[in-house]
Protein backbone atom coordinates (compact mmCIF):
# COMPACT_ATOMS: atom_id res chain seq x y z
CA UNK A 1 0.00 0.00 0.00
CA UNK A 2 1.28 3.36 -0.97
CA UNK A 3 0.76 6.90 -1.24
CA UNK A 4 1.59 9.17 -4.60
CA UNK A 5 2.01 12.69 -5.01
CA UNK A 6 3.50 14.57 -7.79
CA UNK A 7 2.37 17.83 -8.90
CA UNK A 8 3.99 18.19 -12.32
CA UNK A 9 2.08 17.07 -15.48
CA UNK A 10 3.44 13.47 -17.02
CA UNK A 11 2.39 11.14 -19.49
CA UNK A 12 4.39 7.87 -19.68
CA UNK A 13 4.24 4.65 -21.67
CA UNK A 14 4.03 1.88 -19.15
CA UNK A 15 4.74 -2.33 -19.63
CA UNK A 16 1.69 -4.60 -18.39
CA UNK A 17 1.16 -4.66 -14.66
CA UNK A 18 1.23 -8.01 -13.56
CA UNK A 19 0.11 -7.81 -10.20
CA UNK A 20 -3.15 -6.76 -9.07
CA UNK A 21 -3.17 -2.59 -8.47
CA UNK A 22 -5.79 -0.05 -7.59
CA UNK A 23 -5.27 3.69 -7.29
CA UNK A 24 -7.76 5.51 -5.17
CA UNK A 25 -7.36 9.39 -6.65
CA UNK A 26 -7.86 12.29 -4.11
CA UNK A 27 -6.75 15.05 -5.87
CA UNK A 28 -5.88 15.77 -9.31
CA UNK A 29 -6.57 13.92 -12.84
CA UNK A 30 -5.15 10.40 -13.72
CA UNK A 31 -5.90 8.44 -16.25
CA UNK A 32 -4.67 5.31 -17.85
CA UNK A 33 -5.52 4.54 -21.82
CA UNK A 34 -4.62 0.67 -22.48
CA UNK A 35 -5.54 -0.62 -25.66
CA UNK A 36 -9.00 -2.22 -25.22
CA UNK A 37 -10.26 0.19 -22.37
CA UNK A 38 -9.51 3.27 -21.07
CA UNK A 39 -9.58 4.94 -17.22
CA UNK A 40 -10.49 8.34 -16.17
CA UNK A 41 -9.91 9.64 -12.44
CA UNK A 42 -11.70 12.23 -10.69
CA UNK A 43 -10.96 12.79 -6.89
CA UNK A 44 -12.64 10.27 -5.36
CA UNK A 45 -13.31 7.93 -8.00
CA UNK A 46 -11.14 4.16 -7.87
CA UNK A 47 -9.48 2.11 -11.06
CA UNK A 48 -7.53 -0.99 -11.40
CA UNK A 49 -4.67 -1.22 -13.77
CA UNK A 50 -4.65 -2.92 -16.67
CA UNK A 51 -2.73 -6.21 -17.73
CA UNK A 52 -2.13 -4.76 -20.96
CA UNK A 53 0.80 -2.21 -22.15
CA UNK A 54 -0.51 0.92 -21.30
CA UNK A 55 -0.30 4.87 -21.65
CA UNK A 56 -0.57 6.88 -17.95
CA UNK A 57 -1.84 10.44 -18.00
CA UNK A 58 -1.30 12.41 -14.72
CA UNK A 59 -1.55 16.13 -13.78
CA UNK A 60 -1.16 17.26 -10.46
CA UNK A 61 -2.05 14.07 -8.53
CA UNK A 62 -2.54 12.72 -5.28
CA UNK A 63 -3.26 8.95 -4.80
CA UNK A 64 -3.50 5.75 -3.18
CA UNK A 65 -2.40 2.69 -4.42
CA UNK A 66 -2.87 -0.92 -3.20
CA UNK A 67 -0.88 -3.74 -4.97
CA UNK A 68 -1.41 -7.47 -4.53
CA UNK A 69 -0.60 -10.73 -5.93
CA UNK A 70 -3.52 -11.80 -8.11
CA UNK A 71 -2.84 -15.48 -7.22
CA UNK A 72 -3.55 -14.22 -3.69
CA UNK A 73 -7.00 -12.73 -4.41
CA UNK A 74 -7.54 -16.01 -6.84
CA UNK A 75 -6.75 -18.73 -4.21
CA UNK A 76 -9.62 -16.39 -1.92
CA UNK A 77 -12.09 -16.42 -5.08
CA UNK A 78 -11.45 -20.00 -5.15
CA UNK A 79 -12.76 -20.84 -1.62
CA UNK A 80 -15.87 -18.29 -1.38
CA UNK A 81 -16.80 -19.41 -5.12
CA UNK A 82 -15.15 -22.75 -6.05
CA UNK A 83 -13.46 -21.39 -9.57
CA UNK A 84 -10.32 -22.73 -9.86
CA UNK A 85 -7.38 -20.11 -9.11
CA UNK A 86 -6.11 -20.82 -12.52
CA UNK A 87 -9.00 -19.47 -14.37
CA UNK A 88 -9.22 -16.37 -12.32
CA UNK A 89 -8.99 -12.84 -13.70
CA UNK A 90 -10.00 -9.69 -13.53
CA UNK A 91 -12.46 -8.26 -15.99
CA UNK A 92 -12.65 -4.53 -16.32
CA UNK A 93 -10.80 -1.74 -14.67
CA UNK A 94 -13.53 0.06 -13.07
CA UNK A 95 -15.44 -0.83 -9.97
CA UNK A 96 -19.34 -2.84 -10.52
CA UNK A 97 -20.85 -0.13 -8.83
CA UNK A 98 -20.29 3.47 -7.03
CA UNK A 99 -21.26 1.89 -3.71
CA UNK A 100 -18.41 -0.75 -4.31
CA UNK A 101 -15.87 1.91 -5.05
CA UNK A 102 -16.92 3.36 -2.00
CA UNK A 103 -16.67 0.19 0.20
CA UNK A 104 -13.40 -0.29 -1.64
CA UNK A 105 -12.04 3.11 -0.13
CA UNK A 106 -13.06 2.54 2.79
CA UNK A 107 -11.83 -0.67 3.28
CA UNK A 108 -8.44 0.43 2.26
CA UNK A 109 -8.59 3.53 4.30
CA UNK A 110 -9.40 1.37 7.76
CA UNK A 111 -6.36 -0.77 6.49
CA UNK A 112 -3.93 2.22 6.00
CA UNK A 113 -4.54 3.44 9.38
CA UNK A 114 -3.95 0.30 11.18
CA UNK A 115 -0.84 0.04 9.28
CA UNK A 116 0.55 3.88 9.56
CA UNK A 117 -1.17 4.56 12.98
CA UNK A 118 0.20 1.19 14.88
CA UNK A 119 3.46 -0.30 14.36
CA UNK A 120 2.13 -3.34 15.93
CA UNK A 121 -0.15 -4.01 13.92
CA UNK A 122 2.94 -4.40 11.25
CA UNK A 123 4.66 -6.70 13.53
CA UNK A 124 1.70 -9.03 14.23
CA UNK A 125 2.11 -12.15 11.67
CA UNK A 126 -1.74 -12.93 12.41
CA UNK A 127 -2.79 -9.08 11.72
CA UNK A 128 -0.69 -8.58 8.55
CA UNK A 129 -2.19 -11.70 7.18
CA UNK A 130 -5.85 -10.60 7.89
CA UNK A 131 -5.20 -7.39 6.95
CA UNK A 132 -4.33 -9.06 3.25
CA UNK A 133 -6.88 -11.37 3.56
CA UNK A 134 -9.32 -8.58 3.95
CA UNK A 135 -8.02 -6.58 0.72
CA UNK A 136 -7.97 -9.82 -1.60
CA UNK A 137 -11.84 -10.50 -0.46
CA UNK A 138 -12.67 -6.97 -0.76
CA UNK A 139 -10.95 -6.90 -4.39
CA UNK A 140 -13.12 -9.71 -5.30
CA UNK A 141 -16.26 -8.52 -4.62
CA UNK A 142 -15.43 -4.46 -5.91
CA UNK A 143 -13.57 -5.57 -9.33
CA UNK A 144 -14.99 -7.21 -11.99
CA UNK A 145 -13.55 -10.97 -12.62
CA UNK A 146 -14.51 -14.19 -13.47
CA UNK A 147 -15.99 -15.41 -10.52
CA UNK A 148 -19.19 -13.10 -11.07
CA UNK A 149 -19.38 -15.09 -14.67
CA UNK A 150 -18.54 -18.37 -14.13
CA UNK A 151 -20.70 -21.15 -14.68
CA UNK A 152 -22.60 -22.63 -11.78
CA UNK A 153 -20.35 -25.36 -10.47
CA UNK A 154 -21.28 -28.78 -8.23
CA UNK A 155 -21.53 -28.88 -4.59
CA UNK A 156 -18.49 -30.25 -3.24
CA UNK A 157 -18.23 -33.88 -2.10
CA UNK A 158 -19.20 -34.21 1.69
CA UNK A 159 -16.38 -35.11 3.84
CA UNK A 160 -16.51 -37.61 7.24
CA UNK A 161 -16.77 -36.00 11.14
CA UNK A 162 -13.66 -37.54 11.72
CA UNK A 163 -12.06 -35.17 9.19
CA UNK A 164 -13.51 -32.30 11.05
CA UNK A 165 -12.57 -33.44 13.92
CA UNK A 166 -9.08 -33.64 12.57
CA UNK A 167 -9.16 -30.29 11.29
CA UNK A 168 -10.25 -28.95 14.34
CA UNK A 169 -7.32 -30.16 16.50
CA UNK A 170 -5.16 -28.59 13.58
CA UNK A 171 -6.36 -25.22 14.07
CA UNK A 172 -6.32 -25.62 17.99
CA UNK A 173 -2.35 -26.56 17.69
CA UNK A 174 -1.63 -23.84 15.08
CA UNK A 175 -4.06 -21.18 16.32
CA UNK A 176 -0.63 -18.38 17.12
CA UNK A 177 0.02 -18.78 13.06
CA UNK A 178 -1.30 -16.97 9.98
CA UNK A 179 -3.66 -19.57 8.70
CA UNK A 180 -6.13 -20.16 5.59
CA UNK A 181 -9.20 -22.05 4.87
CA UNK A 182 -6.36 -23.60 2.10
CA UNK A 183 -3.69 -24.36 4.87
CA UNK A 184 -6.09 -26.09 6.67
CA UNK A 185 -7.66 -28.52 3.91
CA UNK A 186 -4.45 -29.24 2.67
CA UNK A 187 -3.12 -30.33 6.42
CA UNK A 188 -6.41 -32.52 6.08
CA UNK A 189 -6.16 -33.62 2.79
CA UNK A 190 -9.72 -31.90 1.83
CA UNK A 191 -10.63 -29.42 -0.37
CA UNK A 192 -11.05 -26.08 0.79
CA UNK A 193 -14.80 -25.78 -0.05
CA UNK A 194 -15.45 -29.26 1.11
CA UNK A 195 -14.51 -28.43 4.31
CA UNK A 196 -16.29 -24.72 4.27
CA UNK A 197 -19.57 -26.98 3.98
CA UNK A 198 -18.55 -29.48 6.37
CA UNK A 199 -17.64 -26.98 9.16
CA UNK A 200 -21.33 -25.14 8.66
CA UNK A 201 -22.76 -28.88 9.34
CA UNK A 202 -20.97 -29.67 12.44
CA UNK A 203 -20.22 -26.69 13.97
CA UNK A 204 -22.77 -24.30 12.20
CA UNK A 205 -19.60 -22.06 11.20
CA UNK A 206 -16.36 -21.42 9.02
CA UNK A 207 -13.40 -22.91 9.81
CA UNK A 208 -11.47 -19.30 10.00
CA UNK A 209 -15.07 -18.91 12.36
CA UNK A 210 -13.40 -21.19 14.41
CA UNK A 211 -10.15 -20.15 13.97
CA UNK A 212 -11.04 -16.66 15.61
CA UNK A 213 -13.19 -17.95 18.61
CA UNK A 214 -10.05 -20.35 19.56
CA UNK A 215 -8.14 -17.18 19.34
CA UNK A 216 -10.49 -15.00 21.15
CA UNK A 217 -10.15 -18.07 23.85
CA UNK A 218 -6.31 -17.56 24.00
CA UNK A 219 -6.73 -13.99 24.12
CA UNK A 220 -8.92 -14.51 27.63
CA UNK A 221 -6.35 -16.90 28.83
CA UNK A 222 -3.65 -14.20 28.32
CA UNK A 223 -5.64 -11.47 29.89
CA UNK A 224 -6.34 -13.36 33.05
CA UNK A 225 -2.62 -14.26 33.25
CA UNK A 226 -0.93 -10.76 31.99
CA UNK A 227 2.13 -9.94 33.68
CA UNK A 228 2.05 -6.00 34.67
CA UNK A 229 2.32 -3.59 31.86
CA UNK A 230 1.01 -5.72 29.33
CA UNK A 231 -2.41 -4.30 27.56
CA UNK A 232 -5.62 -5.00 25.83
CA UNK A 233 -4.36 -3.35 22.33
CA UNK A 234 -0.98 -6.10 23.13
CA UNK A 235 -3.26 -9.16 23.50
CA UNK A 236 -5.61 -8.36 20.85
CA UNK A 237 -2.82 -8.12 18.56
CA UNK A 238 -0.84 -11.16 19.78
CA UNK A 239 -3.65 -12.78 18.59
CA UNK A 240 -4.86 -11.46 15.28
CA UNK A 241 -7.59 -8.82 16.36
CA UNK A 242 -6.86 -5.76 14.17
CA UNK A 243 -9.27 -3.71 15.47
CA UNK A 244 -9.45 -3.35 19.29
CA UNK A 245 -13.20 -2.02 19.19
CA UNK A 246 -14.14 -5.45 17.66
CA UNK A 247 -12.18 -7.47 19.57
CA UNK A 248 -14.10 -5.70 22.86
CA UNK A 249 -17.34 -6.10 21.58
CA UNK A 250 -16.54 -10.20 20.43
CA UNK A 251 -14.86 -10.46 24.10
CA UNK A 252 -17.76 -9.00 25.66
CA UNK A 253 -20.52 -11.20 24.10
CA UNK A 254 -18.15 -14.45 24.54
CA UNK A 255 -17.42 -13.59 28.24
CA UNK A 256 -20.02 -10.85 29.31
CA UNK A 257 -17.44 -8.46 30.56
CA UNK A 258 -15.15 -6.19 28.84
CA UNK A 259 -11.01 -7.22 28.06
CA UNK A 260 -10.51 -4.53 30.08
CA UNK A 261 -12.17 -5.59 32.81
CA UNK A 262 -10.43 -9.00 33.25
CA UNK A 263 -6.97 -7.58 33.09
CA UNK A 264 -7.92 -4.71 35.85
CA UNK A 265 -9.40 -8.12 37.97
CA UNK A 266 -5.97 -9.91 36.70
CA UNK A 267 -4.32 -6.77 38.36
CA UNK A 268 -5.98 -7.13 41.84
Amino acid sequence: MDTMRYTLSARAETPPYPGFAAVTLTRGRYAIVGRQEGLRLSPGTVGRYPESPSTLIAEDVAARIVRLPVPRIAAVAALRTGLPSADFRFITMTPVSPAMAALWQSVTAFVHRELTEDDAAIHSPLVRAGLVNLIAATAVAVFPNTTMTGLYLPSPRSIRSAVVRRATDFIEAHAAEPLTVVQIAAACDVGPRALQVAFQRHHGQSPMGLLRAVRLRRAHHDLENAKPGQTVTEMARRWGFAHTGRFAQAYRKEYGCLPGDTLRQTAL
